[in-house]
């Protein structure tokens, strides 16, 4: 209690009050006063609210004798817990001469606090005024404490309650025989039922019937204390779509009870299933393609090895041809009519022509099988080589040949000197008539940023080569045909040729992970684009062919 503005301050020690009740009250009521000592807290004040009195219980639970008591008013146990308006309610309550009762929370000398339910009654004289206070109380620190806890539970409960009810994932509470008892309500969100129709029957009816086997067994391993960390099943939908859900449940076998959390993964899984079915899509590609590589280089090889075969055995009778038919014109020219001397003039310009098919075609297949190893060379050098060998042909025509200096790259030398050869010697060749060729030859380095790279090997730089012509050029809707074996876009009697150069050329540039294409303006010219990889990059011996 708090203490009231003081007057007179009267001080009655432990004795004078026994004394006081011993002379005003009988032998019961002393015996009700040695039984209400055992069980309820008392105490008497003064006006000025100054203990005068205590017994046994006030000291037990307030751990202070009387000695420490007496004289003092109830600040000595105050807690701190009430706010100043709750003794001057008490104060002003009792001041008026009426009873006040409420709970307090006080502070014992050890510093614990205890709950005492406090009545405090007004002493009043024969002319009705108050001449002191009587505190009666009863401990119920425990019931106090009981009432916290079952707050708190009640708070923890109301946060669960909360969390349940809000929560995104799908919360759930099963039991062992196979039903839901409780369900959140995304739920409903996502299957479309209400809560009492999917608590209605075995949750088991709701799983696909793909599903229910592993999902029983799930369950079963579930009943004797196994948790779920992760498990996936489809479950019905009320518009008759399934949906994947992962589960995570925490079974307690006490209460038998199974407290679950599902999560729709339905767009995770089809994106999952896709992929796989994807994945085995492109190994099923990446097979097929394999096959039929290795069923291309089997082709190819049979066909450069019977190309190979075929122009060797077609050199013999087409050099006896050869030979007997200038032993013809030679020997018996003279008694030939001019119509034999034609005859003869064909079959020899025939052969000629067949020499020099099937030395194209030895040509071709030899790209491959009998190609050289990559090194570093000069194309310069190469260059030079191959305008000395067309150096006949270059002051016939009076052609103008304008080079840039050329780099070293890696590749095969004579591979490159046969892709130059050819090149030049068709632009030489395809020139018109009415003016002096011009060929340009040049070179530049390009970054894998820059170009779009023809080869899927890791090459990060390229050197590209352009020999441009200003001869008769060609349509570009046949810039494809002109690099296929025996394609020709002329009349072999205006160009000589048999149509497979531009075909070696291509396949030279591929051997080297390049890249061969054209531009032309019919009439005006023509610029072929050769794109090489300044390193080559070692592959399946591809580099060392």
């Amino acid at each position: 209690m708090q203490q009231v503005p003081k007057s007179a301050t009267q001080t009655i020690n432990y004795d004078s009050a026994e004394q006081t009740i011993n002379s005003t009250h009988d032998k019961e009521l002393m015996q009700m006063k040695l039984a209400l000592d055992h069980t309820t807290i008392v105490a008497i004040t003064n006006l000025q609210g100054i203990i005068t009195y205590v017994n046994h219980k006030f000291c037990e639970i307030s751990q202070y004798s009387p000695s420490e008591l007496i004289g003092q008013n109830h600040s000595l146990i105050n807690s701190g817990y009430h706010p100043k308006s709750f003794f001057q309610k008490m104060w002003t309550t009792i001041a008026q001469g009426k009873i006040w009762r409420d709970e307090i929370c006080n502070r014992a000398k050890d510093g614990t606090l205890y709950w005492v339910d406090t009545s405090i009654i007004p002493f009043l004289d024969n002319d009705g005024n108050i001449t002191g206070f009587l505190g009666i109380a009863n401990d119920i620190t425990q019931r106090k404490r009981t009432e916290e806890e079952l707050q708190k539970l009640f708070l923890y409960e109301l946060e669960i309650s909360r969390f349940f009810t809000l929560s995104l994932d799908m919360l759930c509470i099963a039991n062992f025989e196979g039903y839901f008892i409780q369900l959140n309500p995304t739920w409903e969100d996502v299957l479309g039922y209400t809560q009492a129709e999917l608590m209605a029957q075995p949750y088991i009816e709701f799983v696909h019937v793909d599903d229910r086997e592993r999902t029983l067994a799930e369950a079963r391993k579930l009943e004797i204390g196994i948790k779920t960390i992760k498990f996936e099943n489809r479950y019905l939908c009320k518009d008759g779509s399934y949906r994947w859900l992962e589960w995570s449940v925490a079974p307690f076998g006490e209460q038998g009870l199974l407290y679950c959390t599902a999560r729709d993964n339905t767009k995770r899984k089809q994106l999952e299933i896709a992929l796989q079915a994807e994945v085995k899509k492109r190994i099923r590609i990446e097979y097929d393609l394999r096959l039929l590589t290795t069923k291309l280089e089997q082709s190819n090889r049979e066909l450069q090895d019977f190309a190979y075969v075929a122009s060797h055995d077609l050199q013999e009778p087409l050099r006896k041809i050869q030979t007997f038919s200038d032993r013809l014109k030679s020997k018996f020219g003279d008694v030939l009519t001019e119509q034999g001397k034609d005859y003869l003039e064909r079959m020899q310009n025939a052969a000629k022509r067949s020499q020099n098919l099937i030395n194209d075609l030895l040509a071709f297949s030899r790209v491959t099988t009998k190609a050289k190893a990559f090194t570093v060379i000069d194309l310069m050098d190469v260059l030079k080589g191959v305008l000395s060998d067309l150096e006949v042909k270059i002051e016939q025509l009076h052609a103008q040949i304008e080079i840039e200096d050329l780099r070293e790259i890696e590749a095969d030398p004579l591979q490159m000197q046969q892709l130059f050869q050819n090149l030049i010697g068709n632009a030489l060749k395809f020139h018109r008539l009415d003016i002096t060729p011009i060929i340009r030859i040049q070179g530049q380095v390009l970054e894998s940023h820059d170009i779009n790279s023809p080869s899927d090997l890791e090459i990060t730089q390229w050197y590209q080569i352009t020999i441009a012509d200003n001869g008769i050029g060609f349509e570009e809707k046949y810039v494809d045909r002109i690099f296929n074996v025996f394609q020709r876009l002329h009349n072999r009697d205006t160009y000589e040729g048999t149509g497979v150069g531009l075909a070696i050329c291509r396949k030279i540039v591929e051997r080297h992970h390049g890249e061969l294409t054209a531009h032309s303006v019919l009439g005006t010219g023509s610029t072929f684009m050769i794109t090489l990889p300044l390193q080559q990059v070692a592959q399946d011996g591809f580099s060392g062919e």
